[in-house]
């Protein structure tokens, strides 16, 4: 009896430490998109997720798709998105977020803030919940 209950106990410790320490869902600001600032953009590029779906801002355009989380996996499904122009640097800031959000492979939060990361833990976004 004493064996299964620290069997429990690992694997409890372990589900735990697998997933992420606050709940992904609401509102997020983009900080930085691999290491650069998106302060050129018109809108503030935000993230909101809502259970296994997705939307934002991605400086220009508005977006949504579907959401896969499995621990601190993340997947962003293809996203349906506005198709307006920005000037140059918030098309920049755009493709950047897009381009993160493709790659993303691992949400990791601490705080009231998040990182995703590609599949080779290299960070691509900063984000900070509101």
């Amino acid at each position: 009896m004493k064996k299964a209950i620290m069997t429990l106990s690992a694997i409890a410790a372990f589900l735990t430490s697998c997933a992420p320490s606050v709940s992904l869902s609401g509102e997020w600001t983009v900080l930085t998109i691999k290491g650069e600032g998106v302060s050129a953009a018109i809108v503030a590029p935000q993230i909101i997720i809502d259970g296994d779906s997705y939307s934002g801002q991605t400086g220009v355009n508005c977006i949504n798709g579907k959401l896969t989380l499995k621990g601190d996996s993340i997947s962003f499904g293809e996203a349906a998105m506005t198709r307006m122009m920005g000037d140059p640097a918030s098309m920049d800031v755009e493709q950047r977020y897009m381009d993160a959000i493709n790659a993303a492979a691992k949400a990791t939060v601490k705080d009231s803030d998040m990182i995703l990361s590609d599949k080779d833990g290299n960070e691509l976004m900063t984000l900070k919940k509101k």
